[in-house]
This record gives structure tokens, C-alpha cells and sequence, in this order.
């Protein structure tokens, strides 16, 4: 029996930037991955090998640097279309923000920002190609969050209707006079006359989809969306979904043991995690072994970043609400500030300090090199 297995469907590649979709297998042609890591070493004077210091599990990636040719195919779209699709698409490239790529049948995403540009006019195929090289500042990609990430089919041939460019001539006479557009059916707009959106439906959330081959092909096209906006309305509504992360919950002493399993490819220390209660004292948080104290006397919902804020709210959310101080945090003696997440089940133990039914959220951020 032969197995149908084809290695170039699992490598790493790029599908989009900002909002530069690349709609097509060879629009876009990257470059070898490499990622370099930091190390420090000594030559030993006298005897062999080197002082090579060790201080983490895993080694640490430096920051990343990627190369990659966008072959924009002019003829795919009208002759009047191609100027403004060119200027859309060096506008995109110039803004700092993520990088979109399938790799492993999984959906990964990088904070990018460009350092190189080189355009060239391939007039015999009907190619405008730019040589592009960006920085991956943070040295690692996310795996793509499948709540807030949304992904449509994506036709090229629909860009002049999806993005308002046009030639704006101050000799026209007409110049002075603005425009609105009818935003009737789709999303609500956010001024008298801003332009229609995208529609965004509960199921373009990428928890329903599954077709990530689809990107190593010429069928299909998609855009993906990162819309907080639409993970509040579909997801995380306190009178229906209440969707706050991966969910524990003791039944009324204040006591919750259990693993909770994290998909990522390197240690995380990147999560937010929410415990909610009636009534909270001093409680203690241990995962994987390691334990802090947050100190004082809470009702309602504790959340706690991996940056060191801690909130305390009663209501579903605290927009604009202040976080606690810093000394609300106790590391004892022998334990380290914060918690690690490794892939796989991770133990963890919450104590509330009191009596009274206890949940924990964990929402955790995959990561991978």
C-alpha cells in the first residue's frame, strides 16, 4: 500500500501580511527557515572544549529574520484595477504587524515589520514581484487563537469592491464633493459615512475549519481576520457562550487540582489566568510544581496577566478599570515570580483560602519557533 504523503504540504508557508492576502500557492516564494539562538562560550586555555553556561531548559531564540518574493499577477485582474493594487500592496508591506503562515496543519502568526524592499517588473509574464525581508522581533510565532481568528474565502477579483482606492484629481471639479457609502446589510457602521466591513459569521471562526491543505493549493484562497470584536459578540457573551479560557471548578470548598492541557511547540510564559468566587483570601496558585500567592480579599473575578497585572472586577469584563499593586504579589522563599506551560498536561493546584465554590480560567499562548 503506498501512502499518500507529499512533505512540502506540511513545510512552512506564508499566506498573508497585514491584509495582503497571497491568494495563490506561487504568489508567494519564501526563502530556507533558520532560526538562530543565543549562546555565549569561553574557550578553555588549557584544556579541551569550551565554557558553555546553560541557564534555561530550552535554548532561546534570537530575533527572527525572513525573506520572502510576492509575485503580484497583474493579469488576473483589470487593466485599471493593477495600479491600485500595486499601491495597496506596498501599503501593506509597510506597516508593521503579523505575518500570517500554515505550517504543521496548524495556523501560526509573528509580529513582522519590514527592513527590505526591491520591486521588479517581469513584463513578459505579466509578474510584478517585490523582494521583501522582514524582522520577526519577538524570535518566535503564535499559534493562531481559534476564537478570535476568522477566516473567509477570498476571491482577488473582489478588491476593488473590498478597499475604497481611487484616483483623487484636485483639477476634477467635482473633487470638493465627498461620498458615502450604503452600509445596509452588513455590520453596523461606526460613523454616517463609513464604509462597509466585512462580514464576519460565527462559523469563519477558525475552530470550524479544517482544510489547511487548501493553502499548499491553486482551488481555493482565504483571508483570515484576528477581530476581538467578533470573538465578544460570537464567543464571549456573559448572557449566553461566557467563553473566558479553558474552565475548572471545584463545588464548594474552595479547592480545584487537575492538568490542563497546552498545544505549543517551546515553554510559554505568556497566558492570562481568571479565578472567580464568592469569596477569595490570599489565594494560592501552583502550577507545575512552582507556586505565588496573590494577597488580599476578593470577590467576583481575579485576573491575572503574565506581565505581572492583576485585576479584580464583578462584572463581565473591567475596560479601563486599574490594576492592583505590585505588592500584592507574594513569591515564597525557594519559588520562582510567575508559571510556566510546557506542551502537554500541566499540573496545577488553586486554594482560595475560604469555603466557597472556586473557578479557574486558563488561557494560555501557544508558541513555536
Amino acid at each position: 500500500m503506498q501512502l499518500r504523503y507529499n512533505a512540502k504540504h506540511y513545510r512552512r508557508h506564508y499566506v498573508q501580511f497585514n491584509n495582503l492576502v497571497f491568494y495563490n500557492i506561487d504568489m508567494v516564494d519564501e526563502d530556507d527557515y533558520v532560526v538562530n539562538f543565543k549562546t555565549f562560550d569561553e574557550e578553555y586555555t588549557f584544556t579541551d572544549g569550551s565554557y558553555y553556561p546553560l541557564k534555561q531548559e530550552y535554548s532561546i531564540p534570537k530575533m527572527g529574520r525572513v525573506s520572502f518574493t510576492i509575485r503580484l499577477d497583474l493579469q488576473a485582474l483589470a487593466c485599471e484595477w493593477r495600479p491600485y493594487y500595486i499601491r495597496f500592496a506596498t501599503n501593506e508591506l509597510q506597516k508593521p504587524g503579523r505575518l500570517w503562515a500554515v505550517k504543521d496543519e496548524e495556523l501560526i502568526w509573528a509580529w513582522a515589520n519590514i527592513t527590505t524592499y526591491r520591486e521588479d517588473l517581469d513584463e513578459t509574464k505579466g509578474y510584478y514581484s517585490i523582494d521583501v525581508s522582514v524582522d520577526l522581533w519577538e524570535g518566535y510565532w503564535h499559534k493562531a487563537d481559534k476564537l478570535k481568528t476568522f477566516i473567509k474565502e477570498f476571491d482577488p477579483c473582489d478588491f476593488m469592491d473590498r478597499y475604497d482606492w481611487k484616483d483623487d484629481d484636485p483639477c476634477d471639479e467635482f473633487a470638493a464633493d465627498g461620498d458615502c457609502c450604503d452600509c445596509s446589510g452588513s455590520r453596523e457602521p461606526l460613523g454616517a459615512c463609513d464604509c462597509c466591513g466585512h462580514d464576519i459569521e460565527k462559523e469563519d471562526a477558525l475552530c470550524y475549519f479544517d482544510d489547511y491543505q487548501a493553502f499548499y493549493e491553486c482551488e481555493k484562497s482565504y483571508e483570515i481576520f484576528y477581530d476581538c470584536v467578533a470573538f465578544d459578540k460570537f464567543f464571549n457573551d456573559p448572557l449566553s457562550n461566557d467563553w473566558h479560557g479553558r474552565k475548572f471548578c471545584s463545588v464548594c470548598d474552595g479547592h480545584i487540582a487537575g492538568r490542563v492541557y497546552v498545544n505549543t511547540d517551546r515553554p510559554t510564559e505568556s497566558y492570562i489566568i481568571r479565578l472567580h468566587g464568592e469569596e477569595m483570601h490570599d489565594p494560592y496558585i501552583e502550577i507545575n510544581g512552582n507556586y505565588n500567592i496573590i494577597k488580599g480579599d476578593y470577590s467576583g473575578w481575579l485576573e491575572i496577566h503574565s506581565d505581572g497585572t492583576v485585576y479584580t472586577y464583578k462584572d463581565h469584563d473591567c475596560p479601563g478599570c486599574d490594576p492592583l499593586p505590585i505588592s500584592v504579589w507574594h513569591i515564597p522563599a525557594g519559588e520562582e515570580y510567575g508559571w510556566t506551560f510546557y506542551q502537554g498536561y500541566n499540573r496545577f493546584e488553586i486554594d482560595a483560602g475560604t469555603c466557597c465554590q472556586l473557578c479557574v480560567y486558563f488561557q494560555v499562548d501557544g508558541l513555536s519557533i
